[in-house]
């Protein structure tokens, strides 16, 4: 997606498509004050979205499979680690997911998807915190809404950033 209805160029999305790229996805689905409040799920699910976007390499010639459909099984500390670096939630919230599997200590990662399409609308920095705005839209054949989002982001010093809220609002439905 290169412009948004706003009129956003390819570059300014390319800017910030890093910070927002990951809400087309579970932790998108509803507003939240703080991590704390997403389904551990929806941080599973962001772990992959960061794949998607390069924040994070998934080496799958190095896991080992799951023995149902081969794919890999990230192992448990790596993936806490990395959810934690981006929301601040406690190991053992990610690992209430129906992806952890306890006796391999690692999470599944099958059956990952998203339909949504995000257009960055504006952004504003006020020192370290940034708060993008952007829309989200469904254009498929069961679906066709949108809303509007904006989503509030710590900048660290060491180039890093952690996100700290959510907000979403009212759906739309697209003609």
């Amino acid at each position: 997606m290169s412009e948004n209805s706003s009129g956003e160029t390819a570059s300014e999305w390319n800017e910030y498509e890093k910070y927002i790229y990951p809400f087309s996805y579970s932790i998108g689905r509803e507003s939240w004050d703080s991590p704390l409040e997403l389904e551990p799920d929806a941080l599973v699910i962001f772990f992959f979205s960061l794949s998607l976007i390069g924040e994070v390499t998934i080496d799958e010639e190095v896991y080992p499979k799951d023995g149902e459909f081969g794919n890999p099984m990230i192992p448990s500390e790596f993936l806490e680690s990395t959810v934690q670096k981006y929301l601040d939630v406690p190991a053992d919230q990610i690992r209430r997911s129906t992806y952890y599997d306890s006796e391999q200590d690692a999470y599944w990662t099958g059956g990952i998807g998203s339909v949504i399409q995000l257009f960055f609308d504006d952004a504003e920095q006020d020192g370290s915190l940034l708060r993008i705005n952007f829309t989200a839209r469904i254009d498929a054949s069961e679906a066709r809404r949108q809303w509007k989002s904006r989503v509030t982001i710590q900048l660290k010093e060491d180039g890093g950033f952690r996100y700290l809220s959510y907000e979403r609002e009212k759906e739309e439905q697209l003609e």
